[in-house]
């Protein structure tokens, strides 16, 4: 197919196009090139490929054809068996008579049958000539190959069992921590290892699962080490998500890498911003970056479920992606957190993603039943390949009932509580949540808790850092205490009424909050 799909260029207006870029393509006077490309493809050539499978002839006649979209596409084939001669006269092109064949009687309809998503082969076919076509048009790797991972996974275990060892002497690469850990016996390697829901995850390589672990247990590990050293890519519901593990990507795991526009990005619709104020390097080079990422050529990509899963709508060109993820493993994380909608495109996705030869990891800390169910229908997912990972032994949460309502002088000694407790142990956070349902409560707290802090605690004020920064639904005091609103908790009237503003103040919430949230030590 790349071999055949531009020969129609050949053409004499075409080639007079080339030559005066004046001349601009004109679909009333000349045939689109992808439409002549078809009569140099030789049939007998094809079908010698694969003798049993007489389709791949009309395959590649479809993917040639529709490698670019111009009008009726079909009319013009038809129409162009008829003109062929003209097109081509023998005494302009005398060496080509020899490599130009008459399509089949009937083409049309046996192309038609494989348009759209019926014939698997045909999307991939015509999904890699786009991959290919484009690189090749762009001058840049088709793809960039994934040898860093699974090494740069036992990296991050040798920081974790020599914590202190990194401030003392030069930290190895990534790589040369993988070789010498392969010279070790079992008494001299390190001694922190993966949990049982990692090694499970790596064991399962090669199979679609589905997980569910409890929060703290290591997800991202575990579908990092599921991807191993192919192409995959990482789907988060968050934008802020994306970025923390992006961060821990190219700090923790490739802390010594200068390749990392070669191996890692993020894909969401704040991608340019996020490099551009994160990544050091010229203008030029992030653009590149930037450029590499939305061509599907880095081999380890964390990204938004909108950037992938439009293919479903099958508009021209969405077979690169669809064949893209036919070799690639695609870790789900936090599934729960879609509605209906998003739902129902992500499963039938990922359906035919299965179909194709991809790989599928569910890894979530909530699976609701229904979800469970529609997964194993439509992916098939064998019950050996399903795993529930809970660590009883850790307590995570202690819940305290308090018959009052909500109040400063409780917030405050929570912090101060805390503050002291952080004196023998440094890793121990402070941050507390507040969390109301109505606006005005949680205005209310945020400055009962200032009046508190400026009457009795005034030696704590520079401590606790407060911000009034957070707009909208969330009312935010900093690294300390946080003050926020739960719009569900809102009427329903409200909610009806407000869909677009209650959707983009939430939004705007959400992103505020950013990771104030993370390692919340208290909540009210």
């Amino acid at each position: 197919a790349c071999e055949y799909h531009d020969l129609g260029k050949i053409n004499e207006m075409f080639q007079a196009r080339m030559k005066n870029k004046k001349l601009h393509f004109d679909l009333e006077k000349e045939i689109p090139h992808n439409v002549l490309s078809l009569f140099f493809v030789d049939s007998e050539r094809v079908n010698k490929i694969n003798p049993e499978d007489k389709k791949n002839y009309v395959r590649m006649l479809f993917a040639i054809l529709y490698h670019h979209y111009n009008s009726d596409l079909m009319r013009m084939v038809s129409s162009s068996k008829r003109q062929l001669e003209n097109i081509f006269p023998q005494d302009a092109f005398p060496d080509i008579q020899d490599e130009i064949y008459s399509l089949p009687i009937g083409i049309e309809e046996e192309i038609s049958e494989v348009i759209g998503l019926k014939d698997e082969k045909a999307v991939k076919m015509k999904g890699l000539l786009h991959k290919c076509d484009y690189a090749a048009s762009g001058h840049y790797p088709i793809e960039f190959r994934n040898d860093f991972l699974l090494s740069g996974l036992e990296y991050l275990l040798m920081q974790w069992n020599n914590p202190a060892d990194q401030e003392k002497q030069e930290i190895q690469s990534a790589e040369e921590f993988a070789l010498s850990e392969q010279d070790k016996n079992e008494n001299e390697r390190a001694t922190v290892d993966w949990n049982s829901l990692q090694y499970f995850c790596k064991e399962k390589q090669n199979q679609n699962i589905i997980v569910v672990a409890q929060t703290g247990m290591g997800k991202t590990e575990a579908g990092l080490l599921w991807i191993g050293n192919h192409k995959g890519f990482f789907v988060l519901p968050i934008r802020t998500a994306i970025n923390a593990i992006y961060n821990r990507l190219r700090k923790d795991m490739l802390v010594n890498s200068d390749k990392i526009d070669e191996q890692v990005g993020i894909l969401h619709s704040e991608q340019l911003e996020y490099y551009t104020k994160n990544i050091e390097g010229s203008d030029e080079d992030i653009y590149e970056y930037v450029k590499r990422g939305k061509q599907f050529s880095l081999p380890l990509n964390i990204s938004t479920l909108d950037q992938l899963f439009d293919f479903i709508f099958q508009y021209p060109g969405y077979e690169l992606k669809l064949a893209t993820l036919s070799y690639s493993r695609i870790v789900i994380d936090e599934i729960q957190m879609y509605n209906a909608e998003l739902l129902a495109y992500l499963i039938f996705g990922l359906e035919k993603i299965v179909k194709m030869g991809g790989k599928v990891a569910i890894l979530t800390a909530t699976l609701p039943p229904f979800v469970k169910e529609l997964l194993e229908q439509h992916l098939n997912i064998p019950k050996e390949n399903q795993e529930v990972f809970i660590d009883d032994k850790k307590v995570r949460h202690h819940i305290k009932v308090c018959d009052k309502k909500i109040n400063a002088e409780d917030i405050v000694k929570l912090y101060l509580k805390n503050k002291e407790a952080c004196k023998s142990n440094p890793h121990k956070g402070n941050k507390i949540l507040v969390v109301c349902n109505k606006i005005k409560t949680a205005q209310k707290i945020f400055d009962d808790v200032n009046e508190l802090i400026k009457a009795k605690y005034d030696k704590e004020k520079e401590a606790i850092q407060m911000n009034r920064g957070v707009s909208g639904f969330m009312k935010g005091i900093g690294m300390g205490i946080a003050v926020g609103c739960v719009a569900g908790a809102m009427g329903n009237s409200y909610m009806k009424s407000n869909k677009k503003g209650l959707k983009k103040n939430v939004g705007r919430a959400l992103r505020n909050v950013g990771d104030l949230v993370d390692n919340v030590t208290g909540m009210f």
